[in-house]
């Protein structure tokens, strides 16, 4: 069941946990909008400055496969850590 601890700098009793089998996070312009079966929940400003963290374990549904960065491409006879031959002595 995703969950969320939604925290204030320096207002600790203004902390939320907000958790719901549904629940979805999505950003539109400078919200934060939390959405379940009947609509948006709760949404948070970017100016309140709060801290959105998933502390839920995600379940294998939720899990995306992690992408690599593509290396670089490799001209073919030379490695990548020798200098290129420019054609001198």
């Amino acid at each position: 069941m995703p969950a969320y601890l939604i925290r204030h700098p320096g207002k600790a009793n203004e902390d939320i946990l907000i958790e719901d089998d549904p629940l979805t996070l999505t950003f539109h312009g400078n919200w934060a909008v939390f959405t379940d079966t009947n609509g948006s929940c709760l949404a948070i400003p970017a100016e309140a400055g709060a801290h959105i963290e998933r502390v839920d374990q995600p379940q294998p549904q939720d899990r995306r496969p992690r992408h690599r960065p593509a290396r670089p491409a490799q001209r073919p006879g030379r490695r990548q850590d020798q200098p290129p031959d420019h054609g001198g002595d």
